[in-house]
């Protein structure tokens, strides 16, 4: 099997429709967003698609929505299809943004991941510390783990 990952707006947008399934159905972890968000940050250049390819068709296998304010970059949704999971797709994700923002200079990248949820350790494994800790709403009552990855720029 073959993983690409795409971040062409021509390319990108025929998986739209996959990529809100995709994050609709892990909201619990990633929160809501409308419709037009994921056309906003495909056009904005700030969203890469997983692809995977086995003899046939690509296959949608997750994604990954950035943005911020320069020079720190923020990730806005990180996710992974679970029949993919445990291929180190998400570790490809953010190694191929953190080339990305190195090239042109960003100094790091943050997120913010729920304490409760097992990403956490992900997170870790692939160099994001914790820095901080807020309250998450008051619906879930958890903490928020802010996470920062500094880049060597």
């Amino acid at each position: 099997m073959r993983i690409e990952i795409i971040d062409k707006l021509e390319d990108v947008t025929s998986f739209l429709t996959l990529v809100k399934r995709g994050a609709d159905s892990a909201k619990e972890e990633l929160g809501f967003l409308p419709e037009k968000a994921y056309e906003e940050f495909a056009l904005s250049g700030k969203l890469l698609v997983v692809t995977t390819v086995d003899g046939g068709e690509p296959k949608y296998g997750g994604h990954l929505m950035f943005g911020g304010i320069y020079p720190h970059a923020k990730i806005f949704q990180l996710f992974v299809d679970p029949q993919f999971r445990k291929m180190g797709i998400a570790g490809r994700l953010i190694g191929y943004l953190k080339e990305r923002l190195i090239a042109h200079q960003w100094l790091s990248i943050k997120a913010r991941v729920a304490d409760n949820l097992a990403a956490n350790d992900a997170w870790a494994r692939m160099g994001f510390r914790v820095v901080k800790v807020r309250a998450g709403g008051s619906a879930r009552n958890r903490q928020i783990n802010v996470r920062v990855l500094d880049l060597e720029t």
